[in-house]
């Protein structure tokens, strides 16, 4: 397995699971747990390609960062199991993220918009080809660069 931790800031765990099912994917999270749970400094990390993580694969690995508070950038371009439900819980988790890429998260509705207005660093969400949001819901978030559903 390759080093998913390249420096004390960031975790890159893209495409690590879109070679697993799910039972492996249990496997695999034990192993990460104690090796995530002792950066303090993390602050990116990145999900992306990983088209078999579910919530509850997602929000336990979140759980066990050691200091959420510090993240600031989450990828989780084409993460297509992902749901409403697991992106508010992982709003909460992780209270201070200024970039947020969710595009081709195909699950995720007008309500994960609601649900990220708790976001209030949020400064970038990308929205590419997430076709269950509609215009109306992107104009009641505020952020800087917003990339719609569309392009």
């Amino acid at each position: 397995m390759r080093d998913l931790i390249r420096d004390t800031k960031t975790l890159d765990l893209s495409q690590f699971w879109s070679r697993f099912g799910s039972n492996e994917f249990r496997d695999r999270v034990k192993s990460l747990e104690d090796r995530i749970s002792h950066v303090d400094e993390l602050e990116n990390i990145s999900f992306s390609w990983c088209n078999k993580v579910n919530d509850e694969t997602f929000l336990h690995v979140l759980s066990c960062i050691a200091k959420p508070e510090k993240v600031k950038r989450l990828e989780l371009y084409y993460c297509h199991r992902l749901t409403d439900k697991g992106l508010k819980e992982m709003a909460s988790i992780l209270p201070n993220l200024e970039f947020l890429n969710l595009g081709r998260c195909m699950k995720i509705t007008d309500k994960c918009i609601a649900n990220l207005r708790v976001l209030k660093k949020l400064r970038y969400l990308s929205l590419k080809r997430c076709p269950n949001i509609s215009e109306d819901a992107l104009m009641t978030i505020e952020v800087r660069v917003l990339i719609p559903t569309r392009y």
